[in-house]
């Protein structure tokens, strides 16, 4: 095993709250190898254990996620509601039998491409994306919450995403050349 530097001098303008910092780099030449490193200071001692591991490879890179494209659900006849979100494909699955849904896309999402559909669409993963960031957030800030507090801080959490950042969602997801050509129609 083999490390950066031998020795190191504790300058004291360098700590925090009596507390110095200071990086080492440690390497060893093959898998499986140990080493204590020791660090002394007065009568004080410390020793950090290490060892050389295998360098996993590399992790294929995950779905673009939540923002891209979402899926359609063809399948489900009478879905109970209008979305879905997958934490298996970090997709938002639509429901294209969804009454509303379909009165937009048309049966098998056949007017997908035109801008009430995208509109829709967009409107549809950003709403999904934003309650699904916000649940993640509330459930990991670790704050204990009544039930009722914690429906109500997601959404709140969930709209002030959307306020932020909708409008992004929206010039992604919906096709910028017919946004500008609707807009060009004589009143």
């Amino acid at each position: 095993m083999h490390i950066s530097k031998d020795k190191i001098i504790v300058n004291e303008s360098d700590a925090t709250r009596h507390i110095a910092k200071y990086e080492l780099e440690i390497w060893g030449e093959g898998v499986g190898q140990k080493a204590i490193v020791t660090a002394e200071c007065g009568s004080s001692l410390a020793l950090l254990e290490t060892s050389v591991e295998a360098k996993e490879p590399p992790h294929p890179e995950k779905p673009k996620g939540m923002f891209s494209d979402p899926e359609f659900n063809y399948e489900e006849e009478d879905p109970l509601q209008r979305t879905h979100y997958s934490s298996e494909t970090g997709k938002v699955i639509i429901y294209a039998n969804f009454p509303s849904v379909q009165h937009y896309l048309g049966v098998d999402c056949r007017y997908r491409k035109t801008l009430p559909a995208q509109v829709l669409i967009a409107d549809l993963v950003a709403e999904r994306c934003f309650y699904e960031i916000a649940k993640k957030k509330v459930e990991s800030s670790g704050v204990t919450l009544s039930p009722k507090a914690i429906g109500e801080r997601i959404q709140r959490d969930a709209q002030d995403l959307s306020k932020k950042y909708g409008k992004k969602v929206h010039e992604v997801l919906v096709d910028q050349d017919l946004m500008n050509e609707s807009r060009s129609v004589p009143e």
